[in-house]
């Protein structure tokens, strides 16, 4: 998620490091903070008989074990960041749609709902004290930052009291007007979001999604067919053999990780994005190979040009995202990622 803000300074990447440095750098400072590193907090009800203990005595976090475990952490918590997972005000919820709409088409009959969200809006309570989200959904291939208005914020006045009489859960619902759905390849039976409420990174992603629309390709349905050994077995087989959905992904990582990214031409960036695009369609034609036994062939003028941006090592943060070996990715570049070592 972090990878596809191609465009970013080195000032706004120091706004979206500073809590996972100051977190590092403060790890023994305090013993709040050592207890809360050690996850001796008051939201872990099943604590281990290790943590009871340091709850009971905190004399014990001058124990050599207990000092182990606190290094350890830290170490953990270094590879973690360096690996693109940082400290962010945000948290995954549900998605939901507008009830209200869909109540009106079930029960209304109305061929299209009002609804009570308009386009580019959603409701959120766990930020009602936020304007903007940046609704996040993995996989997140493409340049899929949605940035919303919450509603839930106070600024909205009365209208928050009428729509948390039908948006009662914590959950980010959505409107029938959005194409959110298409951006983040969603539906909504149980699919989660990562809600990013950060002022900074909520700023720096709408940037960097000035011009972008969301994919759309026609998918393939599977043929009604009878449910048989013949059948299942067919199944199973395009699953194992077609569904290897790791290609794409990696493919796409070198290419934001690239250095086009970095001093290319706007018409080479344009070209890499172009790329992206087709392999994010075929990483979602693959992963429903099992169900439609259908996977388009790659044309033979695409070759080349994938070739061009993806025949080289995985980028240089997979040593901490993905344990590598560095014989297995390349020297650590400018790119975004890349950076966050340094910071």
């Amino acid at each position: 998620m972090l990878q596809t803000l191609t465009n970013i300074t080195d000032e706004e990447i120091d706004l979206l490091t500073c809590k996972s440095s100051e977190r590092i750098r403060n790890v023994c400072n305090s013993q709040e903070m050592m207890m809360d590193i050690l996850g001796i907090t008051p939201y872990n009800t099943n604590m281990t008989p290790f943590q009871k203990a340091v709850k009971m005595y905190p004399a014990l976090l001058s124990d050599t074990y207990a000092k182990d475990v606190i290094r350890e952490v830290k170490d953990s918590l270094m590879k973690k960041y360096r690996s693109g997972k940082l400290e962010v005000y945000g948290k995954y919820t549900f998605i939901l749609p507008d009830f209200y709409a869909a109540c009106e088409y079930w029960f209304g009959h109305i061929e299209n709902p009002k609804g009570l969200l308009d386009d580019k809006e959603v409701f959120c309570w766990l930020f009602k004290r936020s304007e903007k989200l940046d609704c996040l959904r993995s996989p997140h291939l493409y340049k899929e930052h949605a940035i919303r208005f919450n509603v839930a914020n106070a600024g909205y006045g009365a209208r928050v009291k009428q729509l948390r009489e039908w948006f009662t859960t914590d959950g980010l619902y959505t409107s029938t007007h959005d194409l959110i759905s298409k951006l983040l390849q969603l539906d909504v039976d149980g699919d989660k979001s990562l809600v990013v409420a950060d002022k900074d990174f909520v700023r720096i992603a709408e940037r960097n999604m000035n011009g972008i629309v969301p994919l759309y390709y026609n998918m393939r349905k599977a043929e009604p067919t009878l449910l048989n050994n013949k059948t299942i077995y067919a199944g199973l087989n395009a699953a194992f053999t077609g569904g290897n959905i790791g290609i794409y992904s990696n493919s796409i990582s070198k290419i934001w990780n690239s250095d086009v990214f970095i001093n290319g031409t706007s018409e080479e960036k344009q070209e890499a994005i172009d790329v992206v695009k087709l392999l994010c369609m075929e990483n979602n034609f693959s992963i429903d190979q099992a169900k439609t036994l259908y996977m388009p062939e790659r044309a033979e003028w695409f070759k080349p040009i994938v070739s061009k941006y993806t025949n080289t090592l995985l980028p240089a943060f997979f040593e901490f995202a993905k344990d590598k070996e560095k014989s297995q990715v390349e020297k650590r570049n400018q790119s975004l990622v890349n950076k966050i070592f340094d910071k």
